[in-house]
Order: C-alpha cells, then sequence, then structure tokens
C-alpha cells in the first residue's frame, strides 16, 4: 500500500513542478530544483537502506525527501532568487503549498504532521528536540540526504563548469560574488568542528566553507560514507585558493572523513 501511495504522490509533484518548468520563459532554475528534489529521494533510499529502515519509516522518508523543497518553486517565481534572506523561508512556504494542493491528504493525520515537520526544519540550524521521535528521524534523514545532493550541485552545475556564465548561475551562488579574500575566522570554526552560521556569508568562498562545514551536521556515519565515496568535497577544495592554510584545511578535513567506519 506504501509504494502505491508515494506513487500518488510522487505524480503529484510531478505535476506540481512541470506546470513551473512548462510555463516559465527560464526553466532552467525549476528543472535544477527538480533534478535536485529526485536525487534527494534517491539519497534517502539508500540510507534508509543502509540503515535498515521497516517499509513505513522508508515511505515516510522517501515522501518527506520528496517534497522538502516543494517551497522553493513558488519561492522562485514569486521572487526571482532562491535566497530565503532575500524572500521568504522556503520551508515554511513549502508546508504551506503541501497544504494548499492537499498533498499529503490521502495520509493519516500522524503522517501528514511527521512528514510537515520534517519538511518545516529542513532548513533549520539544528533539529529542534521537541519533535516526535519518527519526525525527529525523518528530519535527520532529509537533512542528510539535502547536504549531499548539494555538494554534487555545486561542484556539477556551477563549481567544475566554468563554461557557464555568471549570470547563468546566480540561483544558485545567491548572487554572491567570487573573491580570493578567505574568511579565516570561518576557517578556523571549522578546525573547531563547528558548523558555520549562514548569516555570516559573505562571498562564494564563504558559501563552499559553510558547505564543508556540513560534515559536522551529518547524522549518519553512512552519509558521511556517501560523500567521501562519491569526492565532491575534494572538487569544492579545488575551486578554493590554494594557501597553505586552505591546504591545511583540507587535509584537516580528510582525516576526519577517513577516520568515519561505515
Amino acid at each position: 500500500m506504501t509504494d502505491h501511495q508515494f506513487q500518488i504522490i510522487l505524480d503529484s509533484f510531478h505535476t506540481y513542478a512541470d506546470r513551473f518548468i512548462r510555463e516559465s520563459d527560464d526553466n532552467l532554475p525549476y528543472i535544477l530544483k527538480k533534478e535536485h528534489t529526485l536525487a534527494v529521494v534517491a539519497n534517502i533510499d539508500i540510507l534508509c537502506t543502509e540503515l535498515a529502515l521497516n517499509a513505513q519509516e522508508t515511505f515516510l522518508a522517501r515522501t518527506s525527501a520528496l517534497l522538502h523543497d516543494f517551497g522553493r518553486f513558488r519561492q522562485y517565481e514569486t521572487w526571482n532568487t532562491f535566497s530565503d534572506g532575500a524572500s521568504t523561508d522556503h520551508a515554511s512556504l513549502g508546508v504551506a503549498e503541501i497544504e494548499a494542493h492537499q498533498i499529503l491528504d490521502r495520509l493519516n493525520a500522524r503522517e501528514k504532521a511527521d512528514i510537515t515537520a520534517s519538511v518545516a526544519v529542513h532548513n533549520k540550524f539544528s533539529v529542534p528536540e521537541k519533535m516526535t521521535p519518527r519526525a525527529k528521524l525523518l528530519s535527520r534523514l532529509v537533512r542528510d540526504a539535502d547536504k549531499i545532493d548539494i555538494y554534487r550541485v555545486m561542484a556539477e552545475k556551477y563549481l567544475q563548469d566554468r563554461s557557464l556564465r555568471k549570470e547563468e548561475n546566480q540561483f544558485i551562488t545567491l548572487g554572491l560574488e567570487e573573491s580570493q579574500e578567505i574568511s579565516d575566522h570561518l576557517v578556523q570554526q571549522l578546525f573547531e568542528h563547528k558548523l558555520l552560521d549562514k548569516n555570516e556569508v559573505k562571498t562564494l568562498n564563504d558559501l563552499k566553507l559553510l558547505q564543508v562545514s556540513w560534515l559536522f551536521d551529518l547524522n549518519f556515519c553512512q552519509s558521511i560514507c556517501l560523500v567521501r565515496k562519491r569526492g565532491h568535497l575534494e572538487r569544492i577544495f579545488n575551486t578554493l585558493p590554494q594557501t597553505p592554510r586552505i591546504r591545511e584545511l583540507e587535509a584537516f578535513i580528510q582525516s576526519f572523513v577517513s577516520r568515519v567506519v561505515c
């Protein structure tokens, strides 16, 4: 039954996303967001299998992943940006859009509550303690799967593709400027295993450092192993200024990742 339910929700997602893609004169941001969403679902599938979750938990996790960025489509249509700071919180917008389009109406109240709770907190600095155990599990899974794919998006769609014009990447890099400067206080926080605050991000290099810091916010060792296996962090480091401090940081991060046993 859960496979059938998921297929119905998946069909609703395609219908919703494809409308933005079809009706926009500039549909690349919507296409990217749809591809990202499906990749996050694929990451969730891997994590659920490796964590030996049961069928119900896997169904709820897959649905949470499918809907985690549901608000991004309306956000970009309305504000022409994926920056929450320049528009609105896309997670809250996503919850509102899920309810408005009755995406989860076939599920029971507890299932709907746990899924929407995971969507609501997937982009927050941390997972609130006051959540049901199942909602907390879904939130941690989605946050990990989301971060893992954002590494891919940044490495493949912008950081490693210099053939793309700068203006074509504003929706990915949030309009941040490239700079040879490195914020040493952010680098130091990474050496202290700290998750960086997005409010301190001022340049594209800061954004890269923020994303590197996500390693310390991953909830499952299997997530870190996926990051290590795919090699996207190395590609991100290759785009940072190759100063002695950055090379030292990369070695530090590689040592941290290599110690994780899956």
